[in-house]
């Protein structure tokens, strides 16, 4: 009889287990690139919108060399950071972008199939790879400039350390934890809870495993040491931009408050424009004079809710928690199931059929069965993560993409429980248990009910495709292609013949047109659609400014800042008005009201210093242009700055203050403007560096004659011929 070899045998089993994580990474990377691809021919898919939007552009400010600022800590800080790092090396393409955050959501998928081969078996692991390969909720947000899809990656990742904590308390697995929980927690901040859980859970390990207490102290150290080197660099940026030490993006405290007062329903809907402007300017207008106070300010507006109706406020929970479990992809800013159409691989792996969602709505029950029957068998920290998560999320408000962070432990569990589900139902049959099956029947139907009649909630009714289109028309504007921008508007109107931003957008072409009937009519339609429409109040103020109808333009931009307390703009407007109406102290109201709301407003402060020229008030004209330069640092005002010091020579510190001027903007213009060239020129021979003032002046000559401005240039000549001669 000959024997087998040994080794062969090993090599040829080693061959399969390495064979099977690469068919999972290439299924999951493949069905991702199909979908990316479809995608990018929809309207929105190089339209970033909302946080989408305020991720690119940090991202891109930050990749093109601009230094962090406070912005950065208005969301969780490491996804616009990560997206810099990836438009910085492939010249802000946002095609490479997603196309590099479905990579990482591929690794996701293979980090899954170890986790359940780990957890039960082969088979199991198996099929939790390729359910997570195929779950398209999961897969759409990797294909957009959101966090959640890197929130998914390492929810995956750090039940997966833990995994291999549990059996090998290594150093390096330690510390990797530990960053990986930094990490997690300065992407989604509701990941916190889990880990101070998990943490405290690896120290009860430690104990319980008879460890010495040298090593204990050793491996809490490392693990502190992990999270440490990523929180403490984040916080202290954080401080010196905003005096706060903290990790924890600033606009928790606001989302907290969105998600729980009696308006909810509508403040979950809220977009970008004055409405939004008005909630966050909340604070400052009751009185909050910093970044502490403001969150602060909104944490108390949830605890009086609390207080003062608790009845509601738990109504709410309960709201938020059917949302949750509700088989049916929650929107928020945008909808899954719009995007079906762009693809036919994404619409047969996300669906409703009335009430009820695909595939979220047979992955919770499948989980449901997963825990029932292999309870013994789920890792303790799968428990954590998906309850404390979760309850982190009810605390503040819910929506399909909150959730993605705990579909990595679901679908691992619903694995484990469709195997489970499959062998109890064959074994049944074959031994004729009709009663258990039956049991085992209405206990699905149960489930399927509870997470599926529930709603439509109040963020379902919204019409997102309408919206689509509407943000891909405000894009085609802004480069200028009007034709494309009018197509999207009409798509946007008939799939919502209220939408008042879409009236508004083609009220603004035909403005742009001096088409004024028609702008005035679309106008019109969107304020008659929605009355409390501050921008359409504003555009319709700047038609009247056109025509020269000042007095309702007034009008106009009045009820623009009634309706709009925070649309500093409509203040910037109105002082223009009173200016050219040389009512200067009225201008100066409204430029200061403007000042109050932006304080970095150059604009504001370059027309109230005109406003306090003309009032003779010279000091405070010089104030405000020396603010404006500062926020700028563009010639005209620095050129303004030397008029200003020039016109009050009185002193030798004003005349050098001008002459210091007029060189920074010479220097800003390159030397390349007449104006400027002959404003030093002129200064220099005041001070009687006579040479230099002709060297200018001449200078000034030859920029005159290149930009065609005859009465300049007959200026400096009459400035050159009677100094010579002198």
């Amino acid at each position: 009889m000959k024997i087998p070899n040994l080794q062969n045998i090993t090599l040829k089993s080693d061959s399969i287990n390495y064979r099977i994580p690469v068919i999972i990474f290439a299924a999951a990377f493949i069905v991702r690139l199909i979908i990316l691809i479809n995608f990018s021919k929809s309207p929105s898919f190089y339209v970033p919108i909302i946080d989408e939007d305020n991720y690119n552009n940090l991202a891109r400010s930050l990749a093109a060399g601009e230094n962090i600022d406070r912005s950065f800590f208005w969301q969780p800080f490491f996804y616009p950071f990560l997206l810099s790092i990836i438009y910085y090396l492939t010249g802000s393409s946002i095609f490479a972008a997603k196309f590099i955050q479905i990579i990482i959501g591929s690794m996701t998928c293979l980090i899954i199939y170890f986790l359940a081969e780990e957890i039960f078996d082969k088979k199991t692991g198996i099929i939790a790879g390729m359910t997570a390969s195929l779950y398209a909720p999961v897969i759409f947000f990797e294909t957009m400039l959101l966090s959640e899809g890197t929130a998914a990656f390492f929810s995956a990742l750090l039940l997966f350390i833990l995994l291999k904590i549990k059996k090998s308390q290594n150093v390096i697995l330690l510390l990797l934890f530990g960053i990986i929980s930094g990490l997690s927690i300065i992407t989604r901040p509701t990941f916190l809870p889990f880990i101070f859980i998990a943490y405290c859970w690896l120290f009860f390990v430690f104990l319980k495993d008879k460890m010495a207490k040298k090593l204990i102290i050793n491996n809490g150290f490392i693990l502190l040491f992990g999270l440490f080197v990523i929180l403490f660099p984040v916080s202290l940026k954080n401080f010196f931009l905003t005096g706060n030490f903290t990790f924890l993006p600033h606009s928790g405290p606001i989302n907290f408050f969105i998600g729980n007062n009696p308006q909810a329903d509508k403040t979950i809907q809220l977009r970008p424009g004055s409405d939004w402007d008005n909630l966050v300017s909340m604070a400052k207008n009751d009185g909050a004079r910093n970044l502490q106070e403001e969150k602060h300010y909104y944490s108390k507006l949830v605890v009086n809710y609390m207080l003062s109706d608790p009845a509601d406020f738990i109504n709410g929970l309960f709201k938020k928690s059917l949302q949750l479990i509700s088989s049916r992809e929650i929107p928020r800013t945008t909808d899954v199931y719009i995007f079906r159409k762009y693809s036919g691989l994404f619409s047969m792996l996300v669906w409703k059929a009335g009430k009820f969602g695909f595939p979220f709505g047979l992955l919770l029950p499948l989980a449901v069965i997963g825990v029932f029957f292999n309870h013994k068998k789920i890792p303790l920290y799968f428990y954590f993560l998906t309850a404390s998560y979760s309850l982190s999320i009810i605390l503040v408000f819910i929506s399909s993409r909150q959730r993605l962070p705990v579909i990595p432990p679901l679908i691992v569990i619903a694995a484990a429980g469709s195997a489970a589900l499959i062998g109890n139902i064959k074994a049944d049959m074959q031994n004729k248990k009709w009663l258990k099956l039956s049991a085992m029947v209405l206990l699905i139907i149960f489930i399927f009910g509870i997470i599926s009649l529930p709603g439509p909630f109040a963020s379902e009714k919204f019409n997102y495709e309408s919206e689509m289109f509407t943000n891909a028309a405000t894009s085609s504007l802004g480069k200028g292609n009007v034709a494309e921008s009018l197509n999207y508007l009409n798509k946007a109107l008939t799939l919502n013949p209220q939408n008042h931003v879409a009236y508004r957008l083609l009220g603004l072409i035909y403005l742009i047109q001096n088409n004024y009937k028609e702008s005035e009519h679309y106008f019109k339609k969107a304020i008659s659609i929605d009355p409390q429409y501050a921008e359409a109040y504003y555009d319709y103020g700047n038609l009247y400014y056109l025509l020269k109808n000042y007095d309702e333009a007034l009008i106009k931009f009045r009820e623009t800042a009634r309706l709009s307390p925070g649309f500093f703009e409509a203040h910037i407007n109105a002082g223009s008005i009173y200016f050219l109406k040389r009512d200067f102290n009225e201008a100066i109201f409204h430029f200061e009201k403007a000042l109050v709301i932006k304080p970095s407003n150059d604009l504001a402060h370059k027309k109230i210093g005109d406003a306090f020229i003309e009032t003779g008030n010279f000091e405070k004209a010089i104030f405000h242009f020396n603010e404006a330069f500062k926020i700028s640092n563009d010639a005209d005002t620095a050129y303004m700055l030397a008029n200003l010091f020039f016109q009050n020579n009185q002193a030798t510190y004003n005349i050098q203050e001008s002459k210091k001027w007029a060189e920074t903007a010479c220097e800003l213009s390159g030397n390349n403007n007449g104006e400027y060239l002959f404003m030093l020129a002129i200064i220099y021979f005041k001070t009687d560096q006579k040479e230099s003032a002709f060297d200018y002046a001449e200078k000034a000559l030859i920029s005159a004659g290149s930009s065609q401005d005859k009465e300049l240039a007959v200026e400096i000549k009459e400035f050159i011929n009677k100094n010579k001669l002198l």
